[in-house]
């Protein structure tokens, strides 16, 4: 059973994916039936996954803080490394690509979400909400090692 982001937070990243074997699995084998990019988003398509996807993003992310903040630790209490300060900077790097990975899947889910109104909706707003659709795309599109 899969959670809501604040409580996925809680669990270790290999603790929550332990705990979500099958969902995990189940995206795995979804995203290596084509082309990665159509894949993941044909996955957002339906609201339990993108539920999974937000917690699973946000676990990620708070398991990327954790590894962030063990290695300041070590720089208090060993001393100053180079290597760490390199590890760090990668880190901080793939944790702004989760937060924006998560970001994105809400903007994804949001974008194509049934509760829109249909055809009546003014032009102008059809416009925004596919220009947001596509923006949403894009980003999941360069986000696909998360």
């Amino acid at each position: 059973m899969f959670f809501d982001s604040s409580v996925a937070r809680q669990f270790s990243y290999p603790e929550f994916l332990a705990r979500n074997a099958d969902m995990e699995g189940k995206r795995l084998e979804w995203l290596s039936k084509g082309p990665l990019e159509d894949q993941r988003t044909s996955f957002l398509r339906n609201d339990d996954h993108v539920v999974y996807e937000l917690s699973r993003a946000a676990c990620l992310a708070k398991h990327v803080e954790d590894s962030i903040n063990e290695l300041n630790r070590l720089d208090v209490s060993e001393g100053f490394s180079v290597e760490r300060v390199q590890k760090r900077q990668s880190l901080g790097k793939f944790l702004v690509d989760v937060l924006d990975y998560h970001d994105a899947v809400r903007m994804y889910s949001w974008a194509n979400s049934e509760s829109h109104p249909g055809p009546e909706m003014h032009p102008d707003q059809i416009k925004q909400d596919r220009d947001y659709r596509i923006k949403a795309t894009e980003r999941l599109h360069f986000l696909q090692h998360v």
